[in-house]
């Protein structure tokens, strides 16, 4: 009995840990009001050092359409319109709202862009960054910042029901669906299906996490 309540106790504590950690010098902070979309702003001054907060990793694509520089970040602290906020930004902060989250890192936007000390310092940090995150977000199917998290189910990939025959007396139902192919880059180049895991950059951030959920093209991926 006493094992099990050790395995307990450090579970518990380890889930703590995951959801306090330190936070990084930036993060986009959000609220969401009752009939409004939510507010978002770049947030550099915390009352509390500490809290949880959510990572994003993605691929910027051949041009990224929020960005912070030196001449954008006094903007960027005062507030970001939603309608100036690419859709798998707007996506991630949903996600992070549902999970009770109010704070998420993003590369492009809480490093400066064109700071070669801010670039210098806080690439250096994204180790911590990642393995100090509550979870990681993973557009794994997004080409840009502009394809957002999810997909529509293909037709073949929905549930149908089998039909029942004059003898089947079963009063549950069975469903069946085509199968979903997890073997990406067989005869499913990563580029086509999960151009995030083309990326060098990725691994380190799918190592260090503690949690990684994935948006694929067909379903979601926890790992």
């Amino acid at each position: 009995m006493g094992s099990v309540n050790d395995r307990q106790l450090h579970a518990r504590k380890d889930c703590v840990q995951a959801a306090i950690a330190p936070f990084p010098k930036r993060v986009l902070a959000f609220r969401r009001y009752p009939g409004s979309t939510p507010t978002v702003k770049l947030e550099e001054a915390f009352v509390n050092p500490n809290g949880q907060y959510i990572t994003l990793s993605h691929c910027w694509g051949s041009h990224q359409t929020l960005v912070t520089t030196t001449g954008t970040i006094h903007e960027r602290r005062r507030g970001i319109l939603w309608k100036y906020i690419p859709k798998t930004y707007q996506d991630s902060i949903e996600i992070c709202l549902e999970l009770g989250t109010q704070y998420l890192w993003i590369d492009s936007v809480c490093i400066m862009q064109d700071d070669r000390e801010d670039w210098q310092i806080e690439s250096t940090r994204m180790a911590d960054i990642y393995e100090n995150s509550y979870i990681t977000i993973a557009a794994t199917k997004a080409k840009n910042g502009d394809a957002g998290l999810f997909s529509e189910t293909r037709s073949s990939f929905a549930a149908q029901p089998l039909p029942k025959q004059p003898s089947d007396t079963a009063s549950s139902t069975a469903y069946i669906r085509q199968k979903i192919r997890h073997d990406i880059g067989q005869g499913h180049p990563v580029a086509d299906r999960a151009p995030l895991l083309s990326r060098g950059w990725v691994f380190q951030e799918r190592l260090l996490a503690p949690k990684v959920l994935h948006f694929c093209d067909v379903e979601l991926v926890w790992e």
